[in-house]
């Protein structure tokens, strides 16, 4: 479906609305912005008629609020008012002063001493949530963008479970190794989990946040979808572009023609080298400039033959941290003028403003050399401005490998801008490069701008937030079992009635659940079968002499009574294993926190220990290796929690439920389990006895109807049965 025939409402959600309010003796102006998610966004916001909400920043209307408040809705937007107090310690606090660092790498600027910006980053979130609960039509799209607004999703559908939500991330997303030094890490990742889908620039943000999530809150990897909390939760790539038309009609007005003939007037014969940023340590300025130093260390006559101009847009001054870094550039520019300029002439020009689009069209024509050195950016669109206003004979892009435009623009001269003399290599190589090359690069930068183009950025979202299509998910609790005469209770063990650990040995039957087990099997009309993948010797040594059905291995073997000797339900001979081990040394064998759980009639690869993102990498492999093997010799691939294992395929979960529902008819079927070995236990319950009720433990999609949240809320739910069940009886 095209979002541009999309009849669903859609209702955008961001910190700030896409303008600037002022009011002049009355009259409210308002004027829009022109940063990348306004311009993504904002032509179809106004023809789709969308609804686009967000604050003002610290504004103060006053006796205006009335007619700025219908300005704005005269335009579809919104305003959400947030104090001023409250706004600076979000905003500046927690935004810029802990997650802007942290998720740009730069770890020792996060200022982790910051509980009042977090309870004000939470407070702002929940308004947030509140006034787009308020606004959004029923069954709508909600698109919530950015960093600031990290918590929303989760809130928002707790109050509106009606509405489909999307989540983009402007900036990088880090390693999980730096996003965990957060302390608040899990609330923030839960945050992001509610929406439907989550989107970034690059695939390589994406892959961060999906292995943060997996090892964090342990959501499980699914191909490009996270399975969490009953709930898929889409991850994809949907990078972002510039109207190229928009800059290319700037740069060729005569007006902007003629000021780019002044520049390269003015610059009397030397190469125009031009940097265009942000102020902020996340684009990489003062090693720009230290390459620059390098460069003319070699090259003495480059500071007489070429022009540095760096033009450096003000930002967050009144963060402490910017101010430093303003004077950290201001005193490498002024060291390096000192040295290599002339009474007359200064090789750097440094501009501390923002300029007018024509002024800045101008300057991009005229510039032989573009640097775009970030040492990290999410996407960049700087790179794609300087390209698109670009005429034989063109210039040359410097650009960073670690700005997300590098996914893109493959064609420009790529550095690691930590690497200083790489950087003024690069500057050579740009001033050197002959005038064929420089052409024929800019025309597949150009082309590569033009396949992506702006106007399809917010409808490949869009659409993809319509075609996803999120598990159902279970009821919040399991029902009241009071009113059933007889129970029939199949309860796995792992994660169900004990709580995972690392080694299958590890998770032991401790004496709460013993006597809670004993309790349930003594209640009049309930009777306990435990199901489980556990071997029957562990099975024996950890619930002796509890009345309760045993079924090991998935039902491999079984025991109807304590005392009573183990049954075989396969005939056939084991050697199956032997090759699977095998396989599993040759293709995880080097993987030293793995290990190989080997049974009677089964072998279980265990991975709990393991690190998402190299698991991933031998999964894939493994399962197909592992395939191929159980096509040949009739057996069944089982994925549990973090292990694959095999088995034969005449034996399962689903077949001891068959079995149980055959021998005790008239009774209801109770079935418990936390993972998807236990899925099919679910469906051919219902298949057998409709009346089942089936009940799954944690995250993650499933077929059962009802859910509880852990091992804890497991074990409340039986005592509570128990104790309903003996109140009936007296």
């Amino acid at each position: 479906m095209s979002s541009g025939g999309n009849t669903t409402p859609v209702v955008l959600v961001s910190n700030r609305l896409p303008i600037g309010v002022s009011v002049d003796r009355g009259e409210v102006r308002v004027t829009m912005s022109a940063g990348g998610l306004a311009t993504a966004v904002s032509s179809v916001h106004r023809a789709q008629r969308w609804q686009w909400l967000g604050t003002l920043g610290v504004s103060d209307h006053g006796a205006h609020d009335a007619s700025v408040k219908e300005a704005l809705r005269a335009r579809g937007l919104s305003e959400i008012a947030v104090p001023p107090d409250e706004y600076a310690d979000y905003y500046e606090g927690f935004a810029n002063g802990v997650l802007w660092p942290l998720l740009h790498y730069f770890v020792d600027k996060v200022q982790l001493d910051s509980t009042q910006s977090w309870n004000a980053y939470r407070s702002v979130n929940d308004r947030f949530a509140r006034a787009v609960a308020e606004a959004a039509p029923p069954a709508s799209l909600v698109w919530v963008h950015d960093y600031q607004l990290f918590l929303v999703p989760e809130r928002l559908r707790a109050l509106r479970p009606d509405l489909r939500i999307g989540f983009f991330l402007h900036v990088p997303f880090p390693s999980h190794e730096v996003f965990r030094v957060l302390p608040w890490r899990e609330e923030l990742l839960r945050g992001v989990m509610g929406a439907d889908l989550v989107g970034f620039h690059t695939e390589s943000y994406g892959h961060h946040f999906a292995v943060t999530a997996a090892e964090v809150l342990g959501a499980d990897i699914d191909h490009d979808e996270l399975q969490w909390d009953g709930r898929s939760v889409r991850v994809g790539a949907f990078p972002i572009s510039i109207d190229i038309e928009r800059w290319r009609r700037g740069a060729r007005t005569e007006q902007a023609a003629q000021r780019a003939d002044e520049l390269r007037a003015s610059a009397a014969g030397r190469k125009i080298i031009l940097g265009v940023d942000r102020l902020d340590y996340s684009k990489g300025i003062p090693r720009r400039l230290l390459a620059i130093e390098r460069l003319l260390q070699r090259y003495p006559a480059l500071a007489q033959e070429a022009q540095f101009v760096q033009v450096a847009v003000p930002s967050r001054e009144n963060i402490e941290a910017y101010a430093e870094y303003r004077q950290s550039v201001d005193a490498i520019v002024g060291r390096i003028n000192g040295t290599h300029g002339t009474p007359d002439r200064v090789p750097i020009h440094m501009l501390h403003k923002g300029l007018e689009f024509d002024e800045l069209c101008a300057l991009y024509a005229a510039a032989d050399v573009m640097l775009v050195t970030p040492l990290r950016d999410g996407m960049n669109l700087v790179a794609m401005e300087y390209c698109a206003t670009q005429r034989a004979p063109a210039g040359a892009l410097v650009l960073s490998e670690f700005a997300g435009a590098a996914d893109i623009l493959s064609d420009a001269i790529r550095v690691n801008p930590y690497d200083i003399d790489e950087v003024a290599d690069a500057i050579v190589s740009a001033l050197t490069m002959s005038e064929a090359e420089r052409d024929a690069r800019m025309k597949r930068l150009v082309a590569a701008i033009e396949a992506n183009p702006l106007d399809r950025w917010s409808g490949r979202f869009i659409d993809a937030l319509l075609q996803h299509e999120p598990a159902a998910t279970t009821v919040a609790s399991a029902p009241d079992l009071a009113t059933h005469d007889r129970i029939e209770w199949v309860l796995d063990l792992d994660g169900t009635l004990v709580s995972l650990a690392d080694k299958p040995d590890r998770a032991i039957v401790d004496d709460e659940l013993r006597a809670l087990l004993r309790v349930l099997a003594a209640t009049e009309g309930y009777r306990v079968h435990i199901v489980s993948g556990r071997p029957a010797e562990w099975l024996d040594a950890q619930l002796a002499g509890l009345d309760v059905t045993l079924y090991a291995e998935h039902g491999a073997r079984s025991k109807a009574r304590h005392g009573d000797a183990w049954s075989d339900h396969i005939q056939r001979d084991a050697g199956f294993k032997a090759r699977a081990r095998a396989i599993i040394a040759d293709v995880a064998g080097d993987l030293e926190s793995a290990f190989i759980e080997e049974k009677r009639w089964s072998i279980a690869w265990h991975y709990r220990r393991v690190r998402a993102e190299i698991v991933a990498e031998r999964l894939g492999e493994l399962r197909a290796r592992l395939e191929q093997l159980a096509s040949q010799d009739e057996l069944a691939i089982i994925d549990g929690a973090k292990v694959l294992e095999l088995r034969p395929r005449s034996v399962s979960k689903a077949t001891t439920v068959s079995t149980i529902s055959a021998r005790c008819e008239g009774a209801t079927l109770v079935v418990v389990g936390d993972d998807t070995t236990d899925e099919s236990m679910f469906r051919e319950a219902v298949r057998v006895a409709p009346t089942a009720v089936t009940i799954r433990v944690g995250n993650g999609r499933s077929a059962a109807r009802f859910r509880l949240s852990d091992v804890r809320a497991v074990r409340e739910y039986l005592r509570a049965a128990v104790v309903r069940r003996q109140g009936g009886a007296r």
